[in-house]
């Protein structure tokens, strides 16, 4: 969700949320090394609980 710390799992079929992942320790570790980093961008799912997510003008996360 635009300007969250959360992604969210969606079943399509049924439109609803089946899981929250909250990145907010992410990003406070990430402002450690950046503070401009503010929200998640470029997020993409791999598997499980595995994702490439990128800041806001591509500062990588992890």
């Amino acid at each position: 969700m635009w300007k969250s710390r959360y992604i969210y799992k969606i079943n399509l079929s049924t439109k609803r949320v089946e899981k929250i992942f909250n990145c907010t320790e992410l990003i406070n570790y990430c402002k450690k090394i950046n503070r401009n980093i503010n929200e998640l961008n470029g997020i993409a799912h791999i598997k499980d609980n595995l994702f490439l997510i990128l800041g806001k003008n591509g500062q990588e996360f992890f």
